[in-house]
């Protein structure tokens, strides 16, 4: 994931939920394929963070690649697979976004179900353009932006079982 700035008012894209921040990535983008899969995690250098609840978040997708959040509102789905700390796929849960046809679109909330708990990973991916959209390398043309995480974090062992309901 990238981080984007908002520059000032915007005419055109999807209007952050609290500028002038917003996270991003895309499908078939440089930026994004030279980062990894997007995701949330604890697993990095010097984390005091043993895991996390993913509550909520708010998205919508633009035509374009990841720094262009000024492209044309699009619709698409959007999935997240979450990972708990013992490396288990613990959830996923697809969830639309419909493109009006507008310049302009606020984005919408994801709220996420309780197995998104205890987790070491939440891991993102576009499932496509709804509409088709391809660029000229016939890569997909969509990047999310997001804003607004909810999540609660954990710094030692989850009081939870995690991945229990899906073994």
């Amino acid at each position: 994931m990238g981080l984007d700035i908002t520059a000032g008012s915007q005419n055109i894209g999807i209007v952050p939920r609290s500028p002038p921040n917003t996270a991003a990535f895309a499908v078939g983008d440089p930026a994004t394929l030279e980062q990894g899969q997007p995701a949330m995690t604890t697993v990095y250098d010097d984390s005091t963070v043993f895991a996390f609840d993913l509550h909520s978040f708010f998205f919508g997708f633009v035509t374009g690649l990841e720094a262009s959040f000024a492209g044309l509102p699009v619709s698409g789905s959007l999935t997240v697979t979450g990972i708990d700390t013992t490396g288990r796929t613990v959830g996923s849960q697809t969830i639309e976004f419909v493109g009006q046809g507008l310049l302009q679109q606020q984005m919408i909330q994801a709220v996420l179900g309780p197995e998104f708990s205890c987790l070491r990973q939440a891991v993102f991916q576009i499932n496509g353009p709804a509409d088709g959209l391809t660029s000229a390398t016939g890569n997909a043309t969509i990047a999310a932006s997001t804003d607004d995480y909810q999540y609660t974090v954990q710094d030692t062992m989850c009081k939870c079982v995690c991945g229990s309901n899906l073994d």
